[in-house]
């Protein structure tokens, strides 16, 4: 059974955080791994912000709205099973003025916004170097 609850101040929880997002990071603007004191400084300041996933008592996924985007991560050995689905209304309920950014390629998160009701409103472009 899947429980969507609040992030406590518990570093072993942080840290579990951290793991399935440097497991997804492909799917992040910034895929970049993230060390531990840079998570651990980020959670102080946003854990109140964040909500955890769980079954039987392991975390799976989480999510969380900063500055009104919402950021979600499932574990990659539980994708595909409506987690990412179940935190996206949990957050959208809790915050219903929250977006989301979505990088163009990432087509599977595309397809889990809409899938929660969420329609494509802007596009960015940037200029690259390639």
């Amino acid at each position: 059974m899947l429980e969507i609850r609040p992030v406590t101040l518990n570093i072993i929880e942080w840290n579990e955080i951290l793991n399935i997002r440097n497991l997804t990071s492909h799917g992040f603007g910034n895929t970049e791994q993230i060390d531990i004191d840079t998570h651990l400084n980020f959670m102080k300041d946003y854990y109140h912000d964040y909500v955890v996933a769980e079954m039987k008592g392991e975390i799976v996924g989480f999510g969380g709205v900063v500055k009104d985007d919402i950021r979600v991560a499932v574990h990659p050995d539980y994708q595909k099973l409506g987690i990412g689905k179940s935190i996206i209304n949990y957050l959208s309920t809790r915050y219903p003025k929250a977006f989301a950014k979505v990088k163009i390629d990432n087509e599977a998160s595309l397809k889990l916004f809409e899938s929660c009701g969420f329609k494509k409103k802007w596009y960015v472009l940037e200029k690259t170097n390639d």
